[in-house]
C-alpha cells in the first residue's frame, strides 16, 4: 500500500508514489509493500525500496502522506503464535528435566548433553536470522513452529520411553519429523505459485542432507558406543529412506497449499507480526 503525491504535467496531475521529502534537485524513490503468503494462507509481507529515475522533488507537491495499513491477525494466526511460544516453553522444561535427571528424562546414554545444547540452539535459529536480516518483515510464526516441533517430539518421546517400548516409534519419528522440518523450511523460503518440480527440488536439497547429517551425528555421539551398533547399518538406511519419503510428502503438501488458487487452511492472507 503506497501513498501518492502529485506531479504537474501541463494542466494535469499524475500520482507519484513517495513517502519521503528531500531537498530540491534530488531524485527520490518510492517505497511500497508487496505481500507474499506462506503455507496454509498465513502471510508474510516484504518491504521494498526502489529508485525511480526522472522524478525530481522540485516537481512534486506532497499533499498527502499516509502510513501502510496494518491488518489485525486472525484467530488462526493467533493460535499459531500461541502454539509456537507454548511449544518452546515446553521444550525448555523437558530439556531442563533431562539435564537435571537423565534417567527421568529418558536420554541417559543417548547423548543427553549434546541434545541439551543442540535443541535450544536449533530453536533460536529462525528468530536469530529474522532479527539480524529480516526485521522489516513479519516474523514467520508458522515456519518457526514447524521447524521446532521435531525437537519437542523427540525430547518428549525419550521422556516417555517410547523409543524403547514401541518398536516402530523410531521409524515413525524419522518420517514425521522430516516431514515437519522440510515443511517448515519450505514455508519460510518457497514463494507462492512455485511449480511442484521446484518445490520438490528445494525440499530434497534441504531434507536429504539434513537427514544424513542427523545419522552421522547420532553415530558419533552415542551409537558407536551403544548396543545399537550391531544394527546401525540397517537402521540408518531405513531412517534415511523414511526421512526422504517425509521430505517428498512435505514438498507436495506445501506446493498444493501455495498454488495461486489455494486459499490455505488457516484463513485469509495476512502478515504475522
Amino acid at each position: 500500500m503506497s501513498s501518492h503525491a502529485h506531479r504537474t504535467l501541463g494542466n494535469k496531475t499524475a500520482p507519484v508514489p513517495v513517502f519521503v521529502l528531500v531537498r530540491r534537485r534530488f531524485y527520490v524513490g518510492g517505497r511500497y509493500w508487496v505481500r507474499t503468503s506462506d503455507l496454509f494462507g498465513v502471510n508474510e509481507a516484504r518491504y521494498h525500496c526502489a529508485n525511480r529515475p526522472g522524478v525530481r522533488t522540485a516537481d512534486i507537491n506532497l499533499s498527502r502522506v499516509t502510513a501502510p495499513i496494518q491488518t489485525k491477525p486472525t484467530q488462526a494466526t493467533r493460535l499459531v503464535i500461541a502454539a509456537d511460544i507454548a511449544l518452546k516453553v515446553a521444550l525448555v522444561v523437558l530439556i531442563l528435566v533431562a539435564v537435571a535427571h537423565p534417567d527421568l528424562g529418558g536420554v541417559k546414554a543417548k547423548a543427553g548433553d549434546s541434545r541439551a545444547f543442540a535443541y535450544p540452539t536449533a530453536m533460536v535459529i529462525v528468530p536469530a536470522i529474522w532479527w539480524v536480516f529480516c526485521r522489516a518483515r513479519p516474523f514467520p510464526w508458522l515456519g518457526d513452529l514447524l521447524l521446532c516441533m521435531p525437537w519437542f517430539t523427540d525430547t518428549l518421546g525419550n521422556r516417555l520411553n517410547l523409543y524403547d517400548s514401541i518398536g516402530w516409534f523410531d521409524d515413525w519419528m524419522h518420517f514425521m519429523n522430516w516431514t515437519l522440518l522440510t515443511a517448515g523450511f519450505l514455508v519460510i523460503t518457497l514463494p507462492r505459485g512455485t511449480t511442484w518440480l521446484r518445490a520438490l527440488e528445494r525440499a530434497l536439497a534441504f531434507g536429504v542432507p539434513t537427514a544424513v547429517l542427523w545419522e552421522i551425528t547420532e553415530y558419533i555421539t552415542f551409537i558407536r558406543h551403544s548396543p545399537e551398533l550391531a544394527t546401525a547399518y540397517e537402521d540408518t538406511l531405513g531412517d534415511l529412506i523414511l526421512g526422504t519419503i517425509g521430505t517428498v510428502l512435505a514438498a507436495l503438501i506445501v506446493w498444493a497449499t501455495r498454488r495461486p488458487k489455494s486459499g490455505g487452511l488457516l484463513g485469509s492472507p495476512e502478515p504475522i507480526g
